[in-house]
């Protein structure tokens, strides 16, 4: 996506490995699910036309 940029920040659902066994749904892991902020960002264009982009993200955490 080449309208984001440092500063802004992301919603990222991750979900637990294990899925639901009852009703074969995914859990959203609470723990690395939530709002990060990008610190920094790389766009890359290959010489065979893939575009990507790579972020570097922080998330806000309480250790207490």
């Amino acid at each position: 996506n080449v309208m984001l940029t440092v500063g802004q920040t992301i919603n990222l659902n991750y979900y637990k490995m294990l899925m639901n066994q009852e009703n074969n749904s995914r859990d959203l892991d609470e723990v690395y699910s939530g709002v990060y902020l990008i610190t920094a960002l790389r766009h890359i264009l290959q010489s065979s036309g893939v575009f990507r982009t790579v972020l570097e993200i922080s998330k806000n955490s309480n250790l207490g």
